[in-house]
């Protein structure tokens, strides 16, 4: 399965991570196009599309694809900025210029850009909207110069491009802004009709997510997203009897996440997790391995934990190396693992969640 069963969002993931790889990639640009570009300096590296324009409704995952794709892009020069507040310090820029060199504020935008341009080569622009005359008439000249200067974009909006600056005062003078856009941007409209503000996590409708693909810290982002909002996890010590306590790496409120090895490859038994579902109601686990006859204790140890986690109607969250029902191929814990399969599957029908308090 991929990030959830969402095409639109998947379209997006797949499209920023073509961009990661061009980025990261030392391919950019050849030994002769720079050669090209030190004697012809308005040609730049000839790349068609500098980024990605994001649109759609509140609630779709824009800036949280975005910001994902922000955070795990490394090795390269970057900035992440809320549209206005970017606006805002380039217009301060642009007076700073002006004052300092005496010149239009027309005419200091190719410095301020150039000095952008020292300092960064992504440029991620979260909720662009044009609702004043200022920034439409100085956008047009600040996308143009930023891209002659190899900087990609990537920015998210409530607008689809042709809809920025509706009405606004002078629009004629906008539209080679928008005619940019289009064509120097790969405009992405994400279109899933579901508002993830909004939803719950019981309706991702895949809480079973395998294999441990590429697109595994997609899904996890998501969850997390979801379960957390801007939180963030922290250690927690719970207590498992009078005399033993455990240690909780990663939890926030009623949810933990734990991987395979904190669980079942180190000896933790029925009271320990007894006190996991009894102190969480969401339980996440990750990187769960297929299982063999030489896992035989791991096995066992999972088995128990699947019957805690059920019994205790709490609400289970995997990723794994195999499909449920292939979960185990090992011969010794066979029959003891056709109900840890079934309770998997049950744990994942929306009859399960609906029962979950």
């Amino acid at each position: 399965m991929g990030l959830i069963d969402d095409p639109s969002q998947l379209e997006l993931v797949r499209l920023l991570q073509s961009y990661q790889r061009k980025l990261l990639s030392s391919r950019s640009c050849t030994f002769t196009e720079r050669i090209k570009e030190f004697f012809n300096k308005n040609q730049s590296c000839p790349i068609t599309k500098m980024g990605v324009y994001i649109w759609g409704d509140v609630g779709r995952g824009k800036s949280m694809i975005m910001d994902f794709f922000f955070n795990h892009t490394h090795n390269i020069s970057k900035k992440r900025s809320h549209f206005h507040q970017f606006m805002v310090e380039f217009h301060k820029s642009m007076i700073k210029w002006h004052s300092k060199n005496n010149v239009s504020r027309s005419n200091a935008i190719p410095d301020v850009v150039e000095n952008i341009a020292k300092s960064v080569k992504v440029i991620c622009l979260d909720e662009l909207q044009v609702n004043n005359i200022a920034d439409a008439m100085v956008l047009q000249r600040l996308f143009n110069g930023l891209f002659k200067k190899g900087i990609f974009l990537f920015i998210t909006s409530n607008f689809r491009p042709e809809d920025l600056f509706k009405d606004g005062l002078q629009r004629e003078n906008f539209l080679p802004c928008i005619q940019l856009i289009n064509s120097r941007l790969d405009v992405f409209n994400l279109n899933n009709h579901i508002d993830y503000r909004l939803e719950k996590i019981s309706n991702i409708e895949k809480l079973y997510y395998w294999p441990l693909d590429e697109e595994l810290p997609y899904y996890i982002y998501l969850v997390l997203s979801t379960l957390l909002g801007e939180h963030d996890f922290s250690p927690r010590t719970i207590k498992v009897d009078d005399n033993n306590y455990l240690t909780v790496l990663k939890s926030y409120g009623k949810t933990a996440m734990f991987s395979f090895l904190e669980l079942c490859e180190i000896p933790l038994g029925i009271l320990e997790y007894l006190a996991v579902c009894k102190n969480f109601r969401t339980i996440i686990i990750t990187g769960i391995p297929q299982m063999k006859n030489e896992n035989h204790n791991e096995a066992l140890r999972f088995i128990t934990l699947i019957d805690c986690i059920y019994e205790h109607k709490n609400k289970l969250i995997c990723t794994a190396e195999a499909a449920i029902d292939d979960l185990y191929v090992g011969t010794k814990h066979k029959t003891e693992f056709k109900r840890t399969i079934s309770r998997l599957h049950e744990m994942q029908s929306a009859n399960y969640l609906k029962g979950i308090a």
